[in-house]
């Protein structure tokens, strides 16, 4: 993956993200417990989330999931100053995979392409087991869900990122 240069964060954040967590986390279990994609799956945010800076340039933020059989998937949105760079990033990620799963379209609600959508296992260093992502590039984003199941990770996909065939 990439080095990420500091985490930037505040007193203000964390106590947001504190506040967030305690005040909302109920309501929003609760609307969260829905069946992702052809699974029985269910999830609900996990307290891990926040901010940073690129090294290189650019933003990114994160949150995690945690399904009811206790697996978590992490989103990751990355953004960069240009369409370029976000493309140059994509291109890394595949040099860094194990093994390309499938390849393919984007297709939102709307379902227009907005990109090329990977689904790829990927191996950190000095770990047995493989990760798995899905990622696309939508403009100058590049949106990550990562998880060590690849069930998972398509689950919460579906439930988040509906792809347009099955959102009618």
């Amino acid at each position: 993956m990439q080095n990420v240069t500091k985490v930037r964060g505040s007193r203000k954040r964390v106590f947001l993200i504190a506040l967030f967590s305690v005040c909302l986390t109920p309501f929003l279990v609760v609307a969260l417990q829905v069946q992702g994609g052809k699974t029985n799956l269910k999830f609900q945010p996990a307290d891990l989330m926040g901010s940073g800076s690129i090294e290189g340039g650019g933003q990114f933020s994160f949150d995690s999931f945690k399904s009811q059989d206790g697996v978590f998937v992490q989103r990751r949105v990355e953004n960069y100053e240009s369409v370029g760079r976000a493309h140059k990033r994509l291109g890394v990620m595949l040099h860094d995979a194990i093994k390309v799963i499938d390849h393919g379209p984007k297709r939102p609600l709307q379902g227009t392409k907005t990109g090329e959508r990977w689904k790829v296992s990927f191996r950190y260093a000095g770990t047995e087991k493989p990760v798995f992502l899905v990622f696309w590039q939508d403009g100058d984003a590049i949106y990550i869900l990562q998880s060590n199941s690849l069930v998972h990770v398509q689950a919460l996909e579906d439930w988040i990122y509906p792809p347009a065939e099955r959102a009618k």
